[in-house]
């Protein structure tokens, strides 16, 4: 009923022109009262955006209030049942609360301190020293792909393109592709899984490792579309990962490595420097 009141004469004020964060102020220090719990009118002002208009921030504040006395409600209640087991779970809360604050605290630290750059050297070396780590669990490949309508011109001169090494045929592929194709991949760079080009070319009825050591061009149709594929290059199913498919996620683990390395060491240093102050005792 409190909380309503105040709610009400907010409503007022706004209604003879006050400006809301205005009426707030004015209305004493306390907003609403659960037993010996209390929510202020500071608390309140401070959790209202400054963007909102007069009616919405009224609305926002009931709502921000209903939910606060429901909270106190629940938890004076909760508290009152609870009983021995009360003990256990606000040790759990102090728990958490501490490791919330060194949490928070070592993460600025962290990000004060830790070198974020990661060479090419750096990563090279990760994946040579930790290839059992990157195993492939599927086929993967570097292929030009093109998916044409049956109808389509100079199906000869793109026979030649996409299985030609020179820039000029490559910008010429570009352009027709971007033109005619109904769906395509170019990229000579790109590391695609097997079964992703499977989507896109209706390959079917062979052994994959077969297909990959003896083809490198293919020509396949069907009732309406044709299908141009050059193979560039491939890796074996439960080889090793090319490194360009893994740098990301290398450079992560090295990124994450030397958090968890300088955490333990500002651990380490704040533990000797209380020491050194004669902060830290011991008792039998």
């Amino acid at each position: 009923m409190f909380a309503r009141l105040v709610l009400l004469s907010f409503t007022a004020a706004l209604l003879t022109g006050c400006n809301w964060l205005s009426s707030l102020q004015e209305q004493g220090d306390i907003v609403a009262k659960v037993s010996e719990n209390v929510l202020y009118k500071e608390d309140l002002r401070n959790s209202i955006p400054k963007e909102l208009s007069a009616e919405d921030s009224v609305n926002f504040a009931q709502s921000l209030i209903a939910k606060w006395v429901e909270e106190q409600v629940l938890l004076e209640r909760a508290k009152y049942n609870l009983g021995e087991a009360l003990p256990g779970l606000e040790k759990k809360v102090e728990n958490y609360k501490n490791s919330l604050f060194i949490y928070s605290y070592e993460r600025e630290l962290i990000r004060q301190k830790l070198d974020t750059i990661v060479t090419n050297r750096q990563i090279q070396d990760y994946y040579e020293q930790h290839q059992q780590n990157f195993q492939l669990k599927d086929y993967v490949l570097k292929a030009k792909y093109l998916k044409l309508d049956a109808a389509s011109p100079k199906l000869k001169q793109v026979r030649k393109w996409i299985q030609s090494s020179s820039q000029e045929d490559a910008l010429r592929m570009q352009e027709y592709a971007v033109q005619y194709a109904i769906s395509y991949n170019l990229d000579a760079e790109q590391w695609l899984f097997f079964n992703d080009l499977l989507k896109e070319v209706p390959l079917r009825d062979f052994n994959t490792e077969d297909f990959l050591k003896n083809n490198s061009f293919l020509e396949i149709s069907d009732d309406q579309n044709i299908y141009y594929i050059s193979i560039l290059e491939y890796q074996l199913k439960d080889g090793v990962s090319p490194l360009e498919m893994v740098e990301n996620r290398i450079q992560s683990i090295i990124l994450n490595n030397r958090k968890l390395t300088l955490a333990k060491e500002i651990r380490q240093k704040l533990v000797e420097e209380a020491k050194r102050k004669n902060q830290i005792e011991y008792f039998e």
